[in-house]
């Protein structure tokens, strides 16, 4: 874990992270468990609010849609969480390599909206473990705010199937994630201009669905991480 700031005022509008082995090659194996990079820790809470972003195995890409951005001030302190997991039965030498896109603040064509971070899991604390066969589980928060949602990526481990996101005031469903190329493939995103519109005291359950093929308990993890503009 370590701190960053920048010299002058930027605008962070994407991150990517790639894992590497001893020769500098993909391993074959997954290491990744995820990375956060923002102005504050990330806890173990439901309500925190950041200006942040991040990556885990199955997302290791995330561009914020067009108009928007994470503000960040001359020289305010960024903290980077990079997190591995082994799942091996031996050591193993990987190494992370990160890419953050940003724009100066000077060198913009046209403004840029803010957007803010959170981090809402199914289980508290975050990882938790899976037995042989399927596994369903469900939160549910309240809004705190009104505004639009941008950005809902997932944070899962190996085996996850799904994370759907529902507004139970609403009635209605609002994005689903699930792997777009087989149980090792990427997780797909939600990424819009317009946004899903969000008020504040609606009520919202995240589910989260596992199908565990081994004999044995898995690790897991199922969260979305939002990324929203506050009208």
């Amino acid at each position: 874990m370590k701190d960053y700031s920048f010299s002058e005022p930027v605008w962070i509008i994407g991150y990517r992270t790639e894992i590497a082995d001893s020769l500098g090659r993909a391993p074959r194996d997954n290491y990744l468990c995820h990375t956060f990079l923002g102005d504050q820790r990330v806890v173990q809470r439901q309500d925190q609010e950041m200006k942040g972003i991040y990556s885990d195995a199955f997302t290791p890409e995330v561009k914020i849609p067009d108009g928007f951005g994470i503000a960040l001030s001359r020289g305010e302190r960024l903290h980077w969480m990079p997190m591995f997991n082994n799942r091996g039965e031996e050591p193993v030498r990987v190494a992370m390599k990160v890419v953050v896109t940003v724009i100066r603040a000077g060198d913009l064509a046209k403004p840029l909206k803010p957007l803010y971070a959170n981090l809402r899991s199914v289980e508290m604390p975050h990882l938790f473990f899976v037995p042989p066969g399927r596994d369903e589980r469900h939160s549910t928060f309240e809004s705190p705010f009104d505004g639009r949602i941008h950005f809902l990526g997932t944070h899962i481990h190996p085996y996850g199937v799904s994370i759907e996101l529902q507004n139970v005031s609403r009635r209605e469903p609002v994005w689903k994630g699930t792997r777009t190329n087989g149980p090792s493939g990427a997780m797909n995103v939600y990424s819009s201009v317009e946004g899903y519109p969000v008020r504040a005291g609606e009520v919202y359950r995240i589910t989260a669905i596992y199908e565990n093929p081994t004999v044995g308990k898995i690790d897991a993890m199922a969260g979305l991480f939002m990324l929203y503009s506050r009208n």
